[in-house]
């Protein structure tokens, strides 16, 4: 039986680096429009909400095939952080993270419209924020990296300063769950093609 096409609902370049890294070329990315701003009661509700309602909404420009659709969110007692956007709210959220210790919560979903069969499961993470000084924050969100991630801090970049303990799945921080993915794609019988990380 010939391989099923596999496809990432995601625009992120660093989901698509991590799932080449499980599966090499072997897929494509679709855009997906679901509206990720609807509030759901719990974190761990909402980030599977949210993996599913991309999986699905990218799976209707396509036929045949299985959908991945992953969601991220970074949790601060019990407040959940999503993208600050603007450089004022990136402050405020870092300076609300300073010295507290973050949970990273991921869901992702998997769609196979040949059979219509659908898995979803969430990964939590915890991280041990440093004590960051005005200065630190100010600079760090003067590069522009916090905008577009979720609680403003991007591990794999230049916030990983910001980071002093981990404890759980780093990849599931940068936005894909490796280990948790790589089980749940086996049950779809997809053949992983582990590839070489890169660094850039």
């Amino acid at each position: 039986m010939a391989s099923k096409q596999v496809f990432l609902a995601s625009d992120s370049p660093r989901r698509k680096k991590l799932l080449a890294h499980i599966l090499g070329k072997k897929f494509k990315t679709i855009k997906h429009l679901h509206n990720e701003d609807i509030k759901i009661s719990g974190p761990i509700r909402h980030v599977k909400a949210n993996a599913y309602g991309k999986a699905l909404e990218g799976s209707s420009r396509i036929r045949r095939g299985i959908v991945i659709g992953a969601d991220t969110i970074v949790v601060c007692r019990g407040k959940i952080l999503g993208k600050p956007g603007t450089k004022k709210k990136a402050v405020n959220m870092l300076r609300y993270i300073s010295g507290r210790t973050v949970d990273v919560i991921t869901g992702i979903s998997v769609i196979d419209l040949d059979t219509s069969r659908t898995m979803t499961s969430a990964v939590r993470t915890k991280l041990k924020i440093r004590k960051l000084s005005r200065d630190e924050i100010n600079r760090y969100v003067g590069t522009g990296e916090p905008l577009d991630k979720a609680g403003g801090f991007g591990i794999q970049g230049k916030g990983r300063f910001i980071v002093e303990k981990i404890k759980g799945d780093y990849f599931n921080v940068v936005g894909l769950p490796l280990k948790e993915l790589s089980s749940m794609l086996k049950k779809f019988n997809v053949r992983l093609v582990p590839m070489p990380m890169e660094t850039k």
